[in-house]
């Protein structure tokens, strides 16, 4: 069943994507799939290499504190 994964944070969506899941395991990867793509954009938005170098000490989880995740037939 296609689903769209989103996660949002004071009422701005910080990631969205679609997924086929059909079971455990595919649920599992459209997780993955959202955690490395929202980390990865992070990284994208770093000015220089030394803005880069120091999000690599911060736990994306900071980001993430208080967001909400829904599930929803898109």
């Amino acid at each position: 069943m296609n689903v769209k994964l989103r996660i949002r944070k004071h009422g701005a969506t910080l990631f969205a994507n679609t997924y086929d899941i059909t079971d455990p395991e595919s649920f599992g990867h459209a997780c993955a799939d959202a955690w490395y793509r929202f980390r990865m954009a992070r990284h994208e938005r770093a000015a220089n290499v030394g803005e880069l170098m120091d999000m690599q000490k911060m736990n994306i989880l900071d980001d993430m504190e208080g967001a909400e995740i829904s599930i929803v037939k898109p």
